[in-house]
């Protein structure tokens, strides 16, 4: 049981992210392309759905990979989207720590606030908005749970 408990404290908070973050953004990205091609019924909507979609599934891979990589090696991962990746194989952004996560994460902020606040979710394909809303409530909820494990975790009471 000790074992669990120390591997939980140090690995809670990636483990979470691959679940609330990494999980959920792929699903936007997804989502996104799919809106786009039902929005611009043509070519350049089946291509931007396409680019959404290799996006989407690469990103899956990633989050997927470094999420079983931790449970098994124990270690942070190297890369957890296909931006951070680029990023750190670019001789000019490699300098820039955290920069393809970060424009990864603003992307997808991006997705979610253009979908939203353009009122594009009517356009998703019948029964995609189940996946939005899962998606939304895990990302949201995932939030909160991290925040108050994260205080626990690192505010230790006067009796320990």
């Amino acid at each position: 049981m000790e074992k669990i408990t120390l591997f939980l404290k140090q690995h809670f908070f990636n483990l979470m992210s691959y679940v609330t973050i990494g999980f959920p953004f792929a699903a936007y990205k997804f989502l996104a392309g799919d809106a786009i091609r039902n929005i611009y019924k043509n070519q350049i909507g089946i291509i931007l759905f396409y680019i959404f979609l290799v996006w989407a599934v690469t990103d899956l891979i990633f989050n997927l990979y470094d999420m079983i990589k931790v449970i098994q090696t124990k270690r942070k991962p190297k890369y957890v989207c296909i931006l951070d990746y680029l990023a750190k194989k670019n001789e000019k952004t490699i300098k820039i720590k955290g920069i393809g996560e970060a424009i990864d994460l603003f992307l997808s902020f991006a997705i979610v606030g253009i979908l939203v606040g353009w009122n594009l979710l009517s356009n998703l394909s019948p029964g995609y908005i189940i996946i939005w809303n899962i998606a939304t409530a895990v990302n949201v909820l995932g939030s909160g749970i991290v925040r108050v494990a994260y205080v626990i975790v690192n505010n230790k009471t006067k009796g320990e």
